[in-house]
């Protein structure tokens, strides 16, 4: 009977136990987006820019690079996710660079209330601020180089290391857009 019980417990056990595998989501079946870009356009319109690596040997341009004009960063990741190859992951962000054009206009804390309100995200996204249009650098072709989000991600750390510029992510410009005694930079 105690062997009958037992037998019982660990089939029930192999039954539950085993119940992650359908949530599981391959790497060929997803984008992962690894460097963002906002900024404005001629018409004052929000322009969002993803930059994705693409895992394939065979492709020449090692990153894909979507744009979209929207008003929310939700509606920008709809709309990629309907162009994209894959559904858009975004919990490997590493890089957010925002066009002088949209710092001066309006700042940029309320766009990025989704950014902070994502579980998903972490903390320690590298901001940017790009002089001029963030379409100069999403749009540029660097052959000799590693995919862009790579790029930027190694450009940054190495800057940092030297003292060539600030290191400010997205959980301390948090911190410093609402501590009175700081003035935020990125």
């Amino acid at each position: 009977m105690i062997k009958y019980t037992m037998l019982i417990v660990v089939c029930l056990l192999l039954i539950v136990t085993p119940g992650c595998s359908h949530d599981r989501l391959d790497l060929e079946d997803t984008t992962l987006s690894l460097a963002y870009g906002w900024d404005i356009d001629k018409d004052d319109k929000l322009m969002i820019y993803q930059a994705s690596t693409i895992f394939n040997k065979d492709v020449k341009k090692k990153y894909e690079m979507l744009a979209s004009k929207v008003n929310t960063l939700r509606q920008a990741r709809e709309v990629f996710n309907s162009t994209s190859n894959g559904l858009i992951v975004v919990g490997k962000l590493q890089v957010m660079m925002i066009g002088e054009k949209l710092l001066k206009k309006e700042g940029i804390m309320p766009q990025l209330d989704v950014a902070y309100r994502d579980p998903k995200n972490t903390g320690n996204i590298r901001m940017v601020a790009v002089k001029g249009p963030v379409s100069s650098i999403m749009e540029s072709n660097f052959v000799d180089k590693p995919a862009l989000p790579l790029y930027l991600t190694q450009l940054l750390d190495v800057e940092k290391r030297y003292n060539g510029t600030i290191s400010t992510t997205l959980q301390k410009l948090h911190m410093y857009m609402f501590d009175k005694g700081i003035t935020p930079a990125i």
